[in-house]
């Protein structure tokens, strides 16, 4: 069983899907799978995707797009690794991502959530760091960065944890907000992601 199981669902971004895959194979901690799920791209994604070679790569296809939250649950019963890592098929994570992520995890057991400092049209961003300033900051925005996120999958297992289907387009942010009052969360101050 690998420690992380990397979250990648892709629909439509054959301009980017690789480079965002090439950002965590490349990554210095190697233990890990990484769970691809096209979601009935239209564009050459499908292609590009099967043409990977690596045995760390889990590839799914959906003939017909379910939209993300499904793929999302689909991706959360695959997990087989400790923790679960979120990515988006059109941002790029450093080098070193989840070497840190994973320490830091490790270093604190009662975090459960743990998103980062990403980079965003050339300007990095850092979010509230503690629990408390997160859970206070949730009332207005979200401050944790879905792509740049990782999680314990004890915890998802523990309390049956799905995405949402109700919030398509905020389906974090709500997740977000139920887990602030159940777990604890954190952000680490360095930038980890390049987001587009």
């Amino acid at each position: 069983m690998p420690r992380a199981s990397v979250l990648l669902p892709v629909y439509n971004t054959a301009a980017f899907v690789l480079a965002a895959i090439n950002s965590i194979l490349a990554q210095t901690y190697s233990d890990f799978e990484l769970i691809i799920i096209d979601d009935g791209s239209t564009d050459g994604s499908a292609f590009l995707i099967s043409q990977i070679a690596d045995f760390r790569v889990i590839k799914i296809f959906h003939s017909t797009n379910q939209g993300l939250v499904a793929t999302l649950n689909e991706g959360l019963n695959k997990a087989t690794g400790e923790y679960i890592v979120r990515m988006d098929s059109d941002d790029i994570s450093t080098p070193d991502r989840l070497a840190i992520q994973i320490s830091f995890m490790d270093q604190n057991p009662l975090i459960d959530v743990c998103g980062a400092a990403f980079t965003s049209g050339g300007a990095m961003k850092v979010n509230p760091a503690s629990h408390e300033e997160i859970k206070t900051w949730l009332l207005f925005h979200c401050c944790i960065c879905h792509p740049a996120t990782i999680i314990r999958n004890s915890m998802i297992r523990r309390l049956g944890i799905q995405y949402d289907r109700d919030y398509p387009h905020a389906e974090d942010y709500e997740l977000w907000n139920r887990l602030a009052f159940q777990v604890q969360m954190a952000n680490i101050p360095i930038n980890l992601l390049y987001y587009r």
